[in-house]
């Protein structure tokens, strides 16, 4: 059972991950880092599939098996080791250089909302590529500064007007309803969306804005995911 909480607990933060960067300006991390964010990925999708079935995900056979087990304490142990590994993998090639070791480790941070890492994020680097027109870059940053507004939204403006969806879509909504009155403006609002549907075009801007609220219902209302997680808990019980 701790599994299956832990597993639809990782499939929203997951699916948040995959929302937040679909659409997005591709941004190329150096092969190594690549390869690294490739093999930690292939660790989650492993955890997210069943491990009886043909078509099942194979991380490692060590890992399959525990699965199969449902040993509880030894899948935590095996995944705790893994991401420390990919972690020592970021710091290494940040030491060496690597800008994009760096925007991985804060992709990691945010995503995974390991906020105890946050404070040993060096952003220079990533101030840097965000100088130089990486719209991911830039939208990364404004999420490291989401308690402080006046950074939160000088980055994310910068990043929409960089071309980042992401960044557009979000910006429709601080300024329609999320910023404080006196900060909301329905011009700004429409300048935006209009931007996300020159990125994306009308039907997929509808379809992601859909995803974020009860479309079916005939009127805008946000997911509240917090509230799938105390379902998942509650049955737990």
């Amino acid at each position: 059972m701790l599994r299956k909480i832990s597993i639809l607990i990782i499939s929203l933060f997951i699916s948040l991950m995959v929302h937040s960067t679909e659409n997005e300006i591709t941004y190329k991390f150096s092969p190594t880092i690549q390869i690294a964010k490739d093999k930690y990925q292939k660790l989650i999708n492993s955890l997210m599939s069943d491990p009886s079935a043909p078509n099942s995900i194979s991380y490692s056979p060590e890992l399959d098996q525990l699965l199969k087990e449902n040993n509880e304490v030894k899948i935590n142990q095996y995944i705790n080791v893994e991401k420390r590994k990919y972690l020592a993998t970021l710091n290494k090639y940040i030491l060496q250089g690597d800008p994009s070791a760096s925007m991985a480790l804060l992709e990691f941070v945010l995503f995974f909302k390991e906020t105890e890492l946050k404070s040993e994020i060096d952003i220079s680097p990533i101030e840097k590529l965000s100088d130089q027109n990486n719209a991911y870059a830039s939208y990364l940053l404004a999420q490291h500064f989401e308690y402080d507004p006046t950074k939160y939204l000088k980055f994310l403006e910068k990043a929409g007007e960089q071309g980042s969806p992401i960044a557009q879509r979000t910006l429709v909504d601080e300024y329609n309803f999320r910023l404080p009155k006196k900060l909301q403006s329905i011009k700004k609002a429409e300048y935006w969306k209009q931007k996300a549907i020159a990125s994306m075009g009308s039907d997929e801007y509808e379809e992601e804005v859909c995803k974020l609220a009860n479309c079916d219902t005939g009127e805008f209302e946000l997911v509240d995911f917090s509230k799938d997680i105390e379902k998942i808990l509650n049955q737990s019980k």
